[in-house]
């Protein structure tokens, strides 16, 4: 999206933030349906106790959930950050 506003393409910016967002939904996909498949397996070779498998589950199980959320504003944020950037070289979006 910086690319394309630094060539003055505005009209590209929402096809690059279009992509991005289907790519990190895709790869949040994965993530989400590793996790479910292969997490409580990994948890229960680290985790000896019962009560404290289930507990890091539940978290898991709970959390895992927001990378849908991180996903969608992170590419939000790019797209809203791209025009305040003109050449500027520091990393605050103000």
């Amino acid at each position: 999206m910086g690319r394309r506003n630094g060539e003055n393409k505005p009209e590209d910016i929402g096809s690059v933030f279009w992509h991005s967002l289907f790519f990190l939904t895709l790869l949040s996909t994965l993530l989400l349906v590793g996790t479910q498949c292969f997490a409580p397996a990994m948890l229960r070779a680290i985790i000896s106790s019962d009560a404290v498998y289930h507990a890091a589950w539940a978290y898991l199980d709970w959390r895992m959930w927001g990378i849908y959320f991180s996903d969608g504003g992170l590419s939000v944020s790019c797209f809203l950050w791209v025009p305040r950037r003109r050449g500027c070289s520091n990393t605050t979006p103000w």
